[in-house]
């Protein structure tokens, strides 16, 4: 059950993105830092154990629905109003050999105060 819930962790680094290419390479780079901290920790898992084989999967772009938004609405208001483009953007870590997610990194965006 530990390796179940570790090779869907999550490492969250907060960044300020402003250009595709330049997410990309801080995920590159969050891969890599990702694979040294699973080498520490061994596993009979192999889509989680064999780290050399770890790619990026395609990112995919988080939303959210705000409760107060939910509670506001009434049937036949178009849902698209609910509907707010988080800053978050999450890649699937995985094996290139057995086609399964290893994991996954999530890259937000940080606010500017």
């Amino acid at each position: 059950m530990k390796t179940l819930l570790f090779s869907f962790a999550l490492i969250i680094i907060s960044v300020n993105i402003m250009a595709q290419d330049r997410r990309d390479a801080v995920a590159q780079q969050a891969l890599s830092t990702y694979k040294q901290l699973q080498a520490a920790q061994p596993t009979k898992n192999e889509n989680v154990r064999d780290t050399a084989l770890w790619t990026l999967g395609s990112p995919v772009r988080t939303a959210i629905v705000q409760l107060d938004k939910l509670r506001e609405y009434k049937p036949g208001d178009p849902a698209k109003n609910l509907i707010m483009q988080s800053e978050k953007v999450i890649y699937p870590v995985i094996n290139s050999r057995t086609k399964r997610m290893a994991g996954s990194i999530a890259l937000e965006r940080k606010q500017n105060n």
